[in-house]
């Protein structure tokens, strides 16, 4: 095997693995993002419930206030989710790219291993 090859292999493999774990990072803050905005959309949910039953709650505004509350975090959650999302693109076209020239890499080296034991087993019948 070429030393060349098995070092961009192992170079492009690297590269990967750093792509992957960025965008592993990526992956965990959306879904967080979204388990977040989910569990708002519950409480809305379970809060017209509530208030349904509780007409005292109405009466003293704390419905409007909690509505008020909720759709201001729900506002800021959708655009942190927006702003990472936007990061997220970038991350994956370098992800997609390090993963071609992975492959690339690793056929290369493959490639050069069977060129060498041809010349190698060659040799050996001259």
């Amino acid at each position: 095997m070429s030393g060349r090859h098995a070092d961009l292999a192992r170079l492009t493999g690297m590269v990967y693995r750093l792509r992957q774990s960025e965008m592993q990072a990526l992956r965990a803050e959306e879904q967080k993002l979204r388990a977040a905005l989910a569990e708002m959309d519950e409480s809305r949910r379970a809060s017209a419930r509530t208030n349904h039953d509780r007409p005292e709650r109405r009466a003293s505004g704390a419905d409007v206030a909690w509505q008020a509350w909720l759709d201001a975090r729900q506002r800021t959650l959708n655009m942190e989710l927006a702003r990472l999302l936007a990061r997220k693109e970038p991350v994956e076209h370098r992800l997609r790219q390090a993963f071609g020239r992975d492959r690339a890499a690793r056929e290369l080296e493959k490639r050069a291993g069977k060129t060498a034991r041809a010349r190698h087993s060659g040799q050996e019948w001259q």
